[in-house]
C-alpha cells in the first residue's frame, strides 16, 4: 500500500502541470479550432449565459481546464491565426485542407461550423465587454488591447447572412441534410463571393497567395512559441508535459511526435526563432510571433530543449 501511495503522490503534481497547460493552451484551441466538438456548455452560451460565469463556476469547483476562456486571454486573435489570413485573402477551404492533411481531426473552419459562428461571436461580444471594464481601471489593459488587431470576418458572416454553421446548414460551408446525414461540409462558391465583398467595404487588398508552408507556419509556429514559453516560466517541467495535453487531448498528430517535438525535430528550434522573428516584423500588431526568452537563449547556446531539464 505504501508503494501505491507514493505513487499516487507523484502523479497529483504532474496532473496539476497538465491542467495548467491546457488552460494556457486553451486560447489556441478555442480559435484555430484544433479539436473535437466542444463540451454541452457552448449550447448554454447560446442559450444566453455568461462563458465567464461558466469558467469560474467550473474553475471554483476545482477543473483545472475551464470550457472556454482561460485568464491569460489575449484582448484579441492574432495575426497567426486563420480568420486573418482569410482577410488578407487566403481560401478557408486551402487552410482546412492544408491543416488536415497536417494530421489534425478537422481544419479551423470545419471546427467553427461544428462549434457555431453565433457561438463564437457571443463568446467575442463578452469578451469584449470584460475587456472595456478592464480597460477602464487599467490603462495598461487598455493599451494592450488597441495594439492587437482583431479581424470581424466571421461575425459578419454570421450576422449579415444568418450563417451559424452546421446547425442550420449554412456557415463556412454547406451542408446538405441527404449527404452525411447533414454533416459533411462542403464547399460554398458563396462564402468566395461574400469574402470578396467583405474585403472590398473593410478596404482590404488581397495580397499575393500565401505559400502552403507560410500558412502552416502561420498557424503552428505561435502554438509552438507559446509551449516554450510554459516551459520558460516553470508551469511544465518538460516539452512531454505539454505534447501529452495536445495529443491526448486536442487530436495533436501523435505520429509528428506533439508539438514541442515537432518544434525541435521537425522544425528545429533555429528556424522557429527565425520564423517568429520575420513574422514578428511583418505582423508588429501580434504579440504571438514574440519570441520567448527561452527559445532565443537555447539557439544562442546551441542547446534543445532536453537542456531544460
Amino acid at each position: 500500500m505504501g508503494g501505491t501511495g507514493e505513487g499516487v503522490r507523484r502523479l497529483i503534481p504532474h496532473c496539476c502541470i497538465v491542467g495548467i497547460c491546457l488552460r494556457r493552451l486553451l486560447f489556441f484551441v478555442s480559435h484555430s479550432s484544433h479539436t473535437f466538438p466542444l463540451p454541452p456548455s457552448t449550447h448554454q452560451v447560446e442559450e444566453g449565459a455568461d462563458p465567464y460565469r461558466i469558467d469560474k463556476l467550473l474553475f471554483d469547483f476545482g477543473f483545472y481546464l475551464s470550457p472556454f476562456l482561460p485568464p491569460s486571454l489575449p484582448p484579441s486573435l492574432p495575426y497567426s491565426l486563420p480568420p486573418h489570413q482569410v482577410e488578407e485573402g487566403a481560401d478557408p477551404y486551402r487552410i482546412d485542407k492544408l491543416l488536415f492533411d497536417f494530421g489534425f481531426p478537422v481544419g479551423p473552419f470545419v471546427m467553427s461550423d461544428i462549434a457555431g459562428l453565433d457561438v463564437a461571436l457571443r463568446i467575442k461580444q463578452q469578451r469584449k465587454q470584460r475587456l472595456q471594464q478592464q480597460s477602464s481601471s487599467s490603462t495598461a489593459a487598455a493599451a494592450a488591447a488597441a495594439a492587437e488587431r482583431e479581424t470581424d470576418v466571421a461575425d459578419k458572416l454570421c450576422e449579415f447572412t444568418g450563417r451559424l454553421g452546421q446547425k442550420n446548414g449554412r456557415g463556412w460551408y454547406k451542408y446538405d441534410p441527404s449527404i452525411g446525414k447533414g454533416r459533411m461540409p462542403l464547399p460554398d462558391p458563396t462564402v468566395q463571393t461574400l469574402l470578396e465583398s467583405y474585403r472590398k467595404t473593410k478596404g482590404v487588398v488581397p495580397r499575393p497567395p500565401h505559400t502552403d508552408e507560410e500558412i502552416l507556419e502561420r498557424s503552428l509556429f505561435p502554438l509552438l512559441n507559446e509551449g516554450i514559453k510554459i516551459l520558460e516560466e516553470g508551469i511544465g517541467t518538460n516539452g512531454g508535459d505539454i505534447d501529452i495535453v495536445w495529443i491526448y487531448g486536442y487530436g495533436f498528430p501523435a505520429w509528428r511526435g506533439g508539438p514541442m517535438y515537432y518544434a525541435e525535430h521537425h522544425v528545429g528550434l533555429p528556424k522557429l526563432l527565425a520564423g517568429l522573428e520575420k513574422y514578428a516584423r511583418e505582423y508588429p500588431h501580434s504579440s504571438h510571433f514574440k519570441p520567448a526568452r527561452l527559445l532565443r537563449e537555447l539557439v544562442r547556446k546551441g542547446q534543445g530543449l532536453l537542456a531544460r531539464l
